[in-house]
């Protein structure tokens, strides 16, 4: 039997999930009048993360915090701090340096579940019946600017999560 989901990473649908249920109710790009927060993702925030991802987890581990975490979970201000400190450290422009991470990890996956389902309708249909491919995952808040900048470097990004 063939495992479906044997390329997406387990992280990423996680992740996808439980951002769905906590921040979205309105996809990506449907509800033209609903506009999302743009936390200003850049190509040089990506390159940075990409360039320095293992020290960036490795620096949170400290904190207990790993890339699966909201930002919103972090309620502790001093160690909220201290995590925006540590991405500007390693080139993440702020402001707002703990939500670009999240709409990075979020927008990838979000961006792997589509071309999952452009590459393999078959395996897109079978995953819709199985609801991992259900409106609730795809509803992600994040501005189509950020996603638009993810888009332009899946390549790094694959490199760093895995790719499909």
């Amino acid at each position: 039997m063939r495992n479906i989901t044997a390329g997406i990473p387990l992280f990423i649908i996680l992740t996808l999930v439980f951002h769905g249920s906590v921040y979205g109710q309105t996809a990506v790009d449907s509800d033209a009048d609903m506009e999302f927060e743009c936390v200003g993702i850049t190509d040089d925030d990506i390159n940075n993360f990409c360039a320095n991802h293992e020290s960036i987890i490795g620096e949170l581990e400290k904190y207990g915090i790993s890339l699966k975490d909201s930002g919103d979970s972090i309620s502790d201000t001093e160690i909220k701090n201290n995590v925006e400190d540590i991405l500007a450290s390693y080139g993440i422009s702020g402001p707002s340096r703990i939500k670009k991470v999240e709409m990075i990890s979020v927008g990838y996956g979000y961006e792997v579940l589509c071309r999952t389902y452009e590459k393999d309708p078959r395996t897109g249909k079978t995953l819709m019946e199985m609801g991992m491919l259900q409106d609730s995952i795809f509803q992600v808040k994040i501005h189509k600017d950020d996603l638009e900048a993810i888009k332009r470097n899946m390549d790094a990004l694959d490199q760093i999560f895995g790719g499909i």
